[in-house]
């Protein structure tokens, strides 16, 4: 390609997964690999090498997203590719690939997602539903609100903290106890903690 624009242009990508799979020797869609300069014959050989040994590389997956609470379809289709549901979502292809068909739920904007290659039966839907697992190490946004003045207040400049660590040492408290208090209606020292913004408290 003759510009980095151009590539991102033609691959329908955004410049951040463009840096990411720079170099990498992961394929940024079904069979593009992306390079900052020409490759020489051992890498190409050693790439040929990856593919062969690894052929879904070369195929486009549909992606299957479900609300982990309900396990309702996000959109009532599947995604047409990778690609499209990160771009859907507004995240990185990777994080997609990592939970794909692993019964864990990762966290986007406040609402938990199930992330499969395929449709989901009734019965694994009715067991994902009794026992949601969630995916570790996912940064969790969280929204706490202070009563003031008899009115309920967005902290950190109507923002939300980026993670529990980042709330917890803002407010001087430990992360278990955001935890323990995230999504309950129940107040700690003033404070009530969510994982998604609140049109009203009780």
């Amino acid at each position: 390609m003759s510009s980095r624009m151009a590539t991102t242009k033609f691959l329908d990508i955004s410049d951040k997964v463009l840096n990411y799979y720079m170099d990498s020797s992961k394929p940024v869609k079904a069979g593009y690999f992306v390079f900052s300069m020409p490759l020489s014959m051992e890498e190409i050989i050693n790439l040929e090498r990856y593919i062969l040994s690894n052929p879904t590389v070369l195929k486009v997956v549909k992606v299957w997203a479900y609300n982990a609470k309900t396990l309702e379809s996000v959109n009532g289709s599947p995604f047409p590719s990778i690609g499209k549901a990160a771009k859907y979502y507004h995240i990185l292809d990777n994080r997609i690939v990592r939970h794909l068909d692993t019964d864990l739920a990762t966290i986007h904007d406040g609402q938990w997602i199930y992330f499969f290659t395929k449709e989901i039966s009734k019965e694994k839907r009715i067991a994902l539903i009794k026992n949601m697992n969630k995916a570790g190490n996912v940064h969790q946004n969280v929204w706490v609100y202070k009563k003031l003045n008899g009115k309920y207040t967005l902290l950190d400049n109507n923002q939300p903290f980026k993670s529990k660590l980042k709330a917890a040492e803002a407010l001087n408290i430990s992360s278990p106890t955001v935890k323990k208090y995230l999504d309950t209606h129940s107040c700690f020292s003033e404070f009530y903690f969510f994982s998604s913004p609140q049109v009203q408290i009780p």
